[in-house]
């Protein structure tokens, strides 16, 4: 509690009282009390030992004593001439006012210092919060208000002295209190710790309620309210929980347009369970019995092909299922949500279903390695120990997932239900939308023995009735169990899930649902090619009694100690075994990736040929190119007059031969020069200088010394197929200049197209130097007068006035023939 007094008088308790001294430069340093006379000294005296007195950190008297006597005496120099009698006269406003002078000082020079502007009071208040020095009025910091810090000093009673002193002082920067070396405070009734804020039951006792009335008014009051709080809470939750179940029971995020299906006509793959054997018939039989020729073509295991597509972006699989319609129930809604619901590495992801007829399938993701048998039965691939442990450990935690979440079985695990993706990681397949599937149609559709191969890796409790008994009752957790016993057999011997054998499916079948035998039917095994551990864990497994065989938990672990290396990641062990049986990748890929180089260097070099390098680095980039305007540029525009007649006596092939001839010399000439060709239409011929790299006052000069090199290099060649027709060029120059530019127009640049892009010119400058080519004579160059006053300032250049010349679209204009170059120009560097 704080109460402020000016030296106050304290009635006494258990509470403690604060006493802020109002402002002044007194202290209550050594201050000793004086007891007014009523009868009542002690217990004034004892409520005083319990005071806390706040003040402000005032001045050091002898730093603001010689501040006062410096002030005083400046007082009496210009300009205001004033004798004080003594420095009392000096006021405390002036400690503070030469404060905030220092203070504006040290900011301002901060601010200078630090290259920031002393004009923007933002700037100069955040600079200012950096300044703490000691002033005549304390220390001076500055808060993120611009409010000055204020430090202060808690005084204490001092009952051995009998005077206040100095217990601790609050640093207004540190937002901290900082206590006196040894000193310590007197807290009411003689506590070590400080009183509470409000008493126990509150000032006016407010807080504590007779134990009788309180029990009677919980009873009457309390309790039926709480209980009317919690029924509703309960009915609250209850609707609330109902209404969301109902509602993510409608969400349609899983519904899937065929439309937007792009099929891949030509691009099948074998996907999970669409292989209708399982097994080929040489991992079931003989290779002598394989070819059997009792078994009919239609009996023979059969690899069915998923149709592969892209949908939104990614590759997916559609699974077509036989329906001829679908109704959307509440049980059909709820499988739906679960599979979408479920997510995990090692599950392939569900993406949605197609529900419109003849189109009903399910979509889920494309693994690109197919599923494990296939890698299995692939002789070419390689397995070590290590890589088998770790299909065997992702097997495992996907049939974990499964059987914590409402699915809460597989209930057809199989060596073609656990796909492998690019990344060589195993996701479990065929998993729930038992309803949807249809199963037991489909069941109906498969031959005798497609369904018998199906059955290979089912618990022997689930084969009695499996194809009478609707599919969920064929399924369990420990019968999930057994089939991963069957397929770690295969993962280790990679035999089939039987091995070897001369036994028919049908056969196999049979003898493991006859549970009358002593010893149970089950595939061979040996701790030659197994460890034993291994081979102990696959007959646990395999046990008749569900109730034997072993949780998740406990194969976990023995497939985490079977591990030759449990650190290391199944792509470390793919790396290797990849360096190992293809050593010669890399020097395939070394040399595929110099063929790659060099043809991406030709790739390159053709698209500068065809576009300035910094547009060509953007559009390879894939970054878009927008059209720029110059207003510095100069253009160069010419043609061959006489073309038509030359063309009209010249078959096609010798017109070619001619401006190809041409048109490499010109281009080995302008290679010299800071120009770029924009483009040749037939005979005629575009050069542009300040573009797209603007180049200062040179574009003039780069063009005026190009057409004259141009120009004299056409009067020596000579026309292949006419060697005495000599060729007459025509050329035009014009330019467009910032000076200019708002009574000509910029010239504006770009790539204009997508298949064939160009980078073309448009504005006033390329049409009018287009009229200056097209109004010139053969053999020389036309120039306009803005070319005359951008090469003047250069110097270096001779011409000779034509004239003013009518130019469409332009009116008249006086031109000028470009006749030679004296010296070279001042700014041109080449």
């Amino acid at each position: 509690m704080l109460m402020v007094y000016d030296k106050g008088y304290l009635s006494r308790g258990e509470y403690m009282f604060i006493v802020v001294e109002p402002w002044n430069f007194g202290s209550y340093e050594g201050t000793t009390w004086q007891w007014a006379d009523d009868g009542r000294d002690d217990d004034v005296a004892k409520a005083y030992e319990s005071l806390l007195v706040v003040e402000r950190i005032n001045f050091e008297d002898d730093t603001y004593k010689a501040f006062a006597e410096e002030v005083k005496e400046k007082f009496k120099e210009p300009p205001w001439y004033y004798n004080m009698t003594d420095v009392s006269s000096v006021g405390s406003l002036s400690a503070y006012l030469y404060d905030a002078i220092i203070l504006y000082a040290l900011t301002l020079q901060r601010v200078v210092s630090n290259g920031g502007n002393p004009y923007n009071g933002t700037n100069f208040l955040r600079e200012m919060q950096h300044i703490d020095f000691y002033g005549i009025s304390g220390r001076v910091t500055i808060d993120k208000n611009g409010d000055r810090n204020q430090d202060f000093w808690l005084f204490g009673f001092d009952a051995a002295q009998d005077e206040y002193s100095r217990v601790a002082w609050y640093d207004s920067s540190g937002k901290m209190l900082r206590f006196v070396t040894n000193a310590t405070i007197t807290w009411p009734a003689g506590r070590r710790v400080p009183p509470r804020d409000i008493p126990e039951c509150g000032f006016q006792g407010e807080y504590c309620i007779d134990s009788e009335k309180g029990t009677t008014f919980i009873i009457l009051v309390v309790m039926p309210l709480l209980l009317f709080f919690l029924a509703a809470a309960i009915i609250a939750f209850v609707v609330y929980r109902r209404e969301k179940i109902k509602s993510a029971l409608l969400d349609t995020s899983w519904k899937i347009n065929y439309q937007d299906i792009i099929i891949h006509k030509n691009w099948k793959s074998i996907h999970g369970s669409f292989i209708a054997g399982s097994i080929g018939p040489s991992r079931l039989r003989s290779s002598n019995s394989a070819t059997d020729s009792s078994i009919t073509e239609s009996e023979r295991p059969q690899q069915v092909f998923a149709v592969c597509g892209t949908y939104d972006g990614s590759s997916v699989v559609i699974k077509m299922v036989e329906r001829s319609a679908v109704n959307l129930s509440t049980s059909l809604l709820l499988e739906l949500k679960q599979m979408r619901d479920i997510r995990h590495d090692n599950l392939n992801q569900f993406v949605g279903v197609c529900v419109d007829p003849p189109n009903i399938c399910i979509v889920e993701q494309y693994c690109q390695k197919g599923s494990l048998q296939d890698i299995l039965e692939n002789d070419e691939i390689s397995l070590d120990w290590l890589f088998k442990m770790s299909i065997a450990s992702d097997i495992l935690t996907g049939l974990q997932v499964l059987h914590k979440s409402p699915l809460k079985v597989h209930g057809n695990l199989k060596s073609s239900n656990c796909l492998v993706d690019g990344r060589w990681v195993v996701k479990l397949a065929d998993y729930g939308l038992w309803e949807f599937k249809n199963y037991r149609r489909q069941r109906e559709k498969r031959t005798e023995v497609a369904i018998h191969q199906g059955l290979l890796w089912t618990a022997p409790e689930l084969l009695v009735g499996s194809n009478t008994s609707s599919c969920r009752e064929t399924m369990s957790q420990k019968g999930d169990i057994y089939s991963f016993g069957i397929v770690l057999r295969e993962i280790v011997y990679r035999d089939g899930p039987y091995g070897y054998t001369d036994l028919a499916a049908e056969d196999i079948i049979d003898r493991v649902k006859d549970s009358c035998n002593v010893e149970p039917y089950r595939p061979e095994t040996d701790t030659i090619s197994c460890p034993n551990g291994i081979r102990e864990l696959m007959i646990q497994c395999w046990q008749q009694l569900p109730e034997k065989r072993p949780d998740l938990t406990y194969i976990k672990k023995v497939i985490k100690d079977a591990s030759p290396n449990k650190n290391a990641s199944i792509m470390d062990n793919m790396v290797a075994m990849l360096e190992t049986y293809a050593h010669n990748l890399e020097d395939i890929v070394t040399d595929r990736t110099s063929k790659l180089s060099d043809e991406k260097r030709r790739t390159e070099q053709l698209l500068y040929r065809m576009m300035p390098r910094s547009v060509a680095e953007k559009l390879k980039n894939g970054s878009p190119v927008d059209a720029e305007a110059f207003e510095a540029v100069t253009i160069f525009f010419s043609d061959i007059v006489g073309f038509t007649a030359i063309s009209a006596v010249s078959d096609p092939m010798q017109v070619v031969n001619l401006l190809n001839s041409l048109y490499i010399l010109f281009d080995g000439i302008i290679e010299h020069y800071d120009v770029y060709k924009v483009e040749t239409i037939g005979d005629a011929y575009m050069v542009v200088s300040g573009l797209p790299t603007r180049n200062g006052t040179r574009h003039a000069s780069e063009i005026a010394t190009m057409s004259l090199e141009l120009l004299k290099h056409v009067n020596s060649f000579t026309i292949p197929h006419m060697p005495d027709e000599k060729l007459k060029l025509r050329i035009g120059i014009h330019t467009g200049n910032d000076l200019l530019s708002v009574l000509l127009g910029p010239c504006v640049a770009g790539v204009v197209g997508l298949a064939m892009p160009r980078y073309c010119l448009f504005g006033d400058t390329v049409n009018t130097a287009s009229r200056f080519e097209s109004s010139g004579q053969a053999l020389r160059i036309h120039i306009s007068n803005e070319v005359v006053c951008a090469l003047n300032i250069l110097g270096g250049y001779t011409y000779e006035e034509r004239g003013k010349m009518e130019l469409k679209g332009k009116g008249c204009l006086k031109t000028y023939w470009l006749t030679g170059k004296t010296t070279e120009p001042m700014s041109n560097t080449h």
